[in-house]
């Protein structure tokens, strides 16, 4: 992890993590080049892949600057 000074350390899941709350579905993966039929959340400033079912992390696809926009 970089050297940051304290409280600015961004948090970000880690593949197995469950994520259960402040996140947002991503509706439309293919309109930011994601793959289709993926089941995909914004939660902070990251992008996660996850399972539907359990909402556990399966990828840290990457920072949201760098994907949404």
């Amino acid at each position: 992890m970089p050297c940051v000074p304290p409280g600015q350390v961004k948090n970000w899941y880690k593949v197995g993590d469950r994520i259960n709350r402040d996140y947002v579905w991503i509706d439309d993966p293919y309109r930011y080049g994601l793959k289709r039929g993926g089941n995909y959340v914004r939660a902070g400033d990251y992008v996660y892949s996850i399972d539907s079912d359990t909402r556990k992390v399966l990828n840290l696809i990457g920072a949201v600057a760098d994907i949404l926009y």
